[in-house]
């Protein structure tokens, strides 16, 4: 006899009530099969399952019966045939209405095959905007001019605009009485011109320069004034050519002119005339390697043309304004011009006093690059002065 202990007596038993409750499972599930067909669904009756002898189907009346907690026992065959054909009609309709809302992959494949897409290039577009510009109206005209303008900031473009004959085009409406159309075309010319040698050259055979030239001096509207100025600004630029015949054409003693008017405020004018001679003058002083450049800018007296014209004591009055940049581009000018205008800086001794009272501490401006450029520039400026002063005085 084998003697086991209470655990294995436990696991025994244990094993034996598995085996015991697996076989009852077993003999329900098989009546059931048996005795329910397979083609109806078993619902259950409250939160429990209903068991084989509880089994029974379910009429139309007690569906709806309030007495019955039995959920319905669907009958495939019975369903079936209550279904009735106009069902099936009304979903047939709702499936032609949708496909007439849609097109079909195969009507959307045909379509796209016979669309074309031709997009026209920057070149075409301005094109027919050339074309319409004969026959616009003035209003007309000055959308076609916004529209040019913003294409022709492209390099390729603005060269196209020139074989199209732009130019002779747009140039006789600079003497538009409209302000509009001038401020546009002086806007599209120096957008055409910047950093566009061919269009620069083309711009300068055409005789371009003179009506802005013209519109610069006589027109009263500021926009159209720096419209023009900025056209100039892109024509003369890195082109000794067309610097030499904006000296030539009196375009210096027209820039000094603008310092001496007080009718109207200039200062935005101003500012960026001195940018642009600084800009002028710092060409002249890089060193090239071309021999043909080093001519070129020999031929533009820009240096003495500003000296005769009275520029130098023009620009020294500007040293009174309150904005630091504005301060630091006329000094940077005046730095540039120290050789031609070095009799009529005479003015040293109030810049020197005006450089103390500036930089009382320096230490607060040194972590300022402008103002540390003010310091920088006035004391170079101041020294020059200076020396200049000490060795007339010792030729003496």
């Amino acid at each position: 006899m084998i003697l086991l202990n209470p655990k294995q007596y436990f696991v025994l038993l244990l094993m034996l009530f598995l085996i015991v409750l697996t076989y009852f499972f077993n003999f329900e599930w098989s009546n059931n099969d048996e005795t329910n067909s397979n083609d109806e669904f078993i619902f259950k009756k409250g939160n429990k399952f209903l068991p084989s002898k509880e089994l029974k189907k379910v009429n139309e009346n007690d569906i709806f019966s309030d007495n019955e907690d039995y959920n319905l026992v669907i009958n495939v065959e019975q369903m079936s045939e209550d279904v009735k054909v106009s069902d099936f009609q009304e979903v047939n309709d709702e499936m032609e209405k949708t496909k007439r809302r849609f097109r079909s992959f195969e009507m959307f494949k045909k379509e796209s095959e016979t669309i074309t897409f031709n997009p026209k290039t920057e070149t075409q577009v301005l094109k027919e905007l050339t074309k319409k510009y004969i026959s616009a109206n003035n209003e007309q005209r000055i959308n076609i001019l916004n529209n040019i303008e913003y294409l022709i900031h492209d390099y390729d473009v603005a060269l196209d605009f020139v074989k199209l004959n732009g130019l002779k085009l747009i140039l006789p409406d600079l003497n538009n009485s409209d302000y509009r159309c001038k401020e546009i075309i002086a806007k599209t010319l120096g957008s055409a011109a910047q950093n566009n040698v061919k269009v620069q050259m083309a711009f300068l055979e055409s005789g371009a320069l003179d009506p802005l030239l013209g519109i610069l001096s006589l027109d009263s509207s500021i926009k159209v004034k720096s419209s023009a100025l900025f056209a100039i600004s892109a024509l003369i630029r890195l082109f000794p050519p067309a610097q030499k015949q904006f000296v030539e054409k009196g375009g210096v003693s027209l820039i000094a002119s603008l310092f001496k008017k007080n009718s109207f405020n200039a200062s935005g004018i101003k500012l960026r005339i001195i940018h642009l001679l600084y800009d002028l003058l710092t060409e002249q002083e890089i060193e090239t390697t071309s021999e043909e450049n080093v001519r070129q800018y020999r031929e533009v007296h820009l240096k003495e043309s500003l000296k005769q014209v009275g520029f130098c004591a023009q620009i020294t009055p500007m040293l009174k304004c309150t904005e630091f940049e504005i301060k630091m581009e006329v000094l940077s000018i005046m730095n540039s011009l120290i050789d031609m205008c070095i009799d009529d800086y005479k003015l040293f001794i109030l810049v020197d006093t005006w450089l103390k009272s500036l930089l009382l501490n320096e230490n607060n401006y040194a972590t300022h690059d402008v103002l540390r450029n003010i310091r920088n520039l006035s004391k170079s400026l101041i020294d020059k002065c200076k020396a200049y002063i000490l060795g007339k005085l010792n030729r003496q």
